[in-house]
């Protein structure tokens, strides 16, 4: 079980490497991925924006998917592949 876990669970990295690299294709702040965020509910702030890129901070399923709403990228684009 444990192992299914981890293959479904992407790492806080993977996640944000994604978040980073979308947002940089973007040529977007992080000030305004913090906005954009917020302005779907969620209580993110610049800092939030970067502990998540840094793999310091994990991403919710429904962060996720609104990360994937504004970056127009299906939400599975932020797990990890299963090996």
């Amino acid at each position: 079980m444990g192992n299914e876990d981890t293959v479904l669970s992407p790492p806080a990295s993977a996640a944000g490497e994604r978040v980073h690299e979308l947002r940089t294709l973007a040529e977007r702040s992080q000030s305004w991925l913090a906005r954009a965020m917020k302005d779907r509910g969620h209580p993110w702030h610049q800092p939030t924006v970067h502990r998540v890129e840094a793999g310091e901070r994990t991403v919710s399923i429904d962060e996720a998917a609104d990360l994937a709403g504004i970056f127009a990228v299906p939400v599975g684009s932020f797990a990890r592949q299963a090996p």
